[in-house]
C-alpha cells in the first residue's frame, strides 16, 4: 500500500528516522498538526528541512518550526533549514526566526 503525503510534509524515507524532510509550498494552519507530527517523528536525530519548494510559511508553522528548533538544540542535536526559498527565507525575517533557526543557503 503506497503512503499518502500528509498536508506540510513529504513522506518520511524512514519512519522514525533522521535525515531530510521536505516541506510543501504551503505551511499554514492546515499544515501545522501534520507538520509537527513529522517532526516528533524524527527526534533524537540530525534533521536538514529542505524549505526549497515553500511559498507560504505562517505564523503557526513559524511556531512549529521555532519549537523544533529549541528541542533539538536541548537535545544536542543538529536541526537545518537547507536551500530555503525566496518566500521562506522572506517569511523568516518578518517573523524575526533568523537567530532562531539554523539556514543553510541562499534563497532559490
Amino acid at each position: 500500500m503506497a503512503r499518502r503525503s500528509r498536508r506540510g510534509v513529504a513522506p518520511a524515507a524512514e519512519p522514525g528516522g533522521g535525515g531530510d524532510l521536505a516541506l510543501d509550498a504551503v505551511l499554514d494552519l492546515n499544515a501545522a498538526g501534520p507538520l509537527c507530527a513529522a517532526l516528533l517523528e524524527r527526534r533524537g536525530s540530525d534533521l536538514a528541512l529542505d524549505a526549497s519548494a515553500v511559498r507560504h510559511l505562517g505564523a503557526l508553522c513559524a511556531q512549529v518550526l521555532a519549537s523544533a528548533a529549541a528541542t533539538w538544540a536541548a537535545d544536542g542535536r543538529a536541526l537545518a533549514v537547507r536551500a530555503p526559498s525566496e518566500g521562506f527565507a522572506q517569511a523568516t525575517r518578518l517573523l524575526g526566526l533568523g537567530p532562531i533557526l539554523t539556514i543553510e543557503g541562499t534563497p532559490a
